[in-house]
């Protein structure tokens, strides 16, 4: 769009007639070159301010929200707005003025005696969203408190939380709009939020608070109300008791609120101690971690209790306990002795947590030569025990589907999550099993059928760098050879997935396929200042192997690249069969790579 300069006069009329007419990102450009223009276009501004259409209206609204200076011939038309039946409108109004700072102050403490209650309670929204530079309508705000309006007390407390939360007479509006009793979900969600702004000021809204907490509110709001209690940071012993409970409720995301909550009553309230040991027994890692940083503020007070909760026969106690020491600058007196113990430790986390923080503080000792020894014996054992490929053993159908048990490094067992039979060539079987575990990473292995038992050829273990799974195998055929596809998934959000392929030649072994990912190859055709933020999907069927991944331009969303997207397929070539000695057999080397590749833009959404 044209700036203010270069905006000719002519222009004006034609994008208001664009506000009027365009879709909704058109519409909204539209209106922000408008705003751009100054007063040159106020006559347009206040029809679009006024219009019978409501979208137009809310276009409008928005592109002057947008503004970081807005001319202040425009101002009294947004406090018009304030009179707009649509929330919207009236809160990009709001918005508008509120970032105009300190100069737009006058007009709006003027605004907030105004006889209509909408314009009252939007001038004050306006403060609100000013914050501290609106200090001098403190006065006027707390006047406000006692307005006939209810909506118009609620948004005076609400602005003074975030204005001078030291005034405490907004606490009893707070509280009653949080109670339901005089506004809807959405103002109770505010007024909860703005309870925690006046600190200890707020001590009147504890009771409350556990109510919401303890009752039946979404979890959403009982986890407001729980950091709500945190800031509040005084309660009773029963008031403590009441908060630790919920540790106990089935939502993960309220318990781990809580964990937080217990936290910011320290260094004081270490009654709290006892109820965040009992949390690192709970069966989600987010809990004990949440768990283990609150201890981590409670300092040398909490040392005795993760002591004893260091010899816990849990690894996942033992594992918090080194967490909790983690999170404590500087160690705390006693946590030395608790972790030259721990170094001993059976569990690899525990073990090597507790000396990396031994190392961090500079403590030396004969710790250091029996953790050498642990890690010796450590990778002895698992040399002995590993899941490589064992030529020489065959494997019955019960060993290859059993569970894989616990150990000292795993609390959950591994159990069969599918067996996927393949048919090759000479009609011999190639069955995939995919063994999947809590807190683990898979384990999937393909065998070869031999009679009625099982010869390993191949074990892969998930994890590490948040590959932590594998999706479900497949099989597909390219120029008359066989390929097993395994694709293992990111555990992020970004839908991540790479694939292993194997090919199955003759004598049905195994040979690993080089693959030339498409994203990579197309790197160096990349524009400046576009990138490849997912790498390419792989989609593979007899004959057709495809894929396909999105550009994104510089200051594209993660959700929403522009710049196009490219399709294509791949190739397999195989090279020569040459003679392995390690098999006895000829073998040949297998390549995927980019055999088409076309760019298109991304298609309107």
């Amino acid at each position: 769009m044209a700036s203010v300069a270069t905006l000719p006069a002519e222009a004006i009329p034609a994008l208001l007639q664009s506000i009027v007419d365009s879709d909704d990102v058109v519409g909204l450009q539209s209106a922000i070159a408008l705003v751009n223009a100054g007063t040159r276009a106020l006559p347009e501004l206040n029809r679009a301010l006024q219009s019978q259409d409501e979208e137009v209206r809310k276009r409008a609204a928005e592109a002057f929200s947008s503004a970081s200076r807005i001319d202040q011939k425009v101002w009294p038309s947004l406090i018009g707005a304030f009179r707009d039946s649509d929330i919207d409108v009236r809160w990009y109004s709001a918005h508008a003025l509120g970032h105009q700072g300190a100069a737009a102050l006058p007009l709006l403490v003027q605004t907030l005696k105004d006889a209509d209650p909408r314009l009252r309670r939007a001038a004050g929204e306006a403060l609100e969203y000013m914050g501290s530079a609106a200090r001098p309508a403190v006065p006027d705000l707390v006047s406000m408190l006692q307005d006939p309006e209810l909506p118009v007390q609620m948004q005076a407390a609400l602005t003074l939380a975030a204005v001078d939360p030291g005034q405490a007479q907004a606490v009893p509006i707070l509280i009653k709009a949080a109670s339901g009793s005089s506004a809807g979900n959405n103002e109770t969600f505010r007024a909860l939020v703005a309870l925690g702004s006046f600190g200890r000021l707020a001590q009147p809204a504890v009771p409350l608070l556990l109510n919401l907490l303890s009752g039946k509110a979404h979890a959403s709001t009982r986890a407001i109300a729980a950091g709500v209690l945190g800031k509040i940071g005084v309660v009773s012993d029963s008031e403590l008791e009441t908060i630790a409970r919920v540790l106990k409720d089935s939502d993960r995301s309220l318990r781990v609120a809580v964990a937080g909550t217990l936290g910011q009553f320290a260094p004081n309230t270490t009654a709290a101690i006892p109820f965040l040991l009992q949390a690192f027994h709970d069966s989600e890692s987010w809990v004990r971690g949440a768990a283990a940083d609150a201890l981590a503020k409670f300092g040398a007070a909490a040392s005795p209790g993760l002591a004893g909760a260091s010899r816990d026969e849990d690894i996942y106690v033992r594992q918090a306990v080194v967490e909790s020491f983690r999170a404590m600058k500087p160690l705390p007196s006693g946590a030395a002795e608790v972790l030259t113990r721990l170094v001993d430790d059976s569990n690899t986390e525990v073990r090597e947590g507790a000396a990396y923080l031994l190392r961090q503080a500079g403590i030396q000792g004969d710790w250091e030569a029996r953790f050498k020894q642990m890690e010796q014996g450590h990778n002895v054992a698992r040399a002995q025990n590993r899941t490589d490929v064992d030529q020489n053993r065959l494997y019955s159908k019960e060993e290859i589907i059993a569970s894989i048990p616990a150990d000292a490094d795993h609390k959950y067992p591994l159990v069969l999550e599918y067996l996927i039979p393949f048919t090759v060539s000479n009609g011999v079987q190639l069955p995939v099993t995919l063994h999947r575990g809590k807190d683990r990473g898979d384990l999937l292995v393909i065998w070869r059928q031999v009679g009625e038992k099982y010869q390993k050829l191949e074990s892969m273990e998930a994890g590490g760098a948040g590959w932590d799974w594998f999706g479900k195998a497949k099989s597909f055929r390219f120029n008359d050879d066989v390929f097993v596809e395994i694709p293992q998934e990111f555990s992020g959000t970004s839908g991540l997935v790479k694939q292993t392929i194997f090919a199955v030649p003759p004598f049905n072994t195994l040979a690993p396929v080089q693959i030339q990912p498409a994203d990579e190859w197309y790197k160096d055709k990349l524009k400046t200042d576009e990138t490849i933020m997912n790498g390419s999907s792989f989609t593979a069927s007899d004959n057709r192997l495809e894929f396909m991944f999105y550009i994104w331009n510089s200051g594209d969303g993660h959700c929403c690249p522009t710049a196009g997207l490219v399709r294509g397929t791949y190739k397999i070539t195989k090279s020569d069969p040459i003679f392995d000695p390690q098999t006895k057999t000829l073998v040949s080397k297998y390549v995927m790579s980019v055999a088409t590749a076309t760019r298109e833009p991304v298609p309107p959404r």
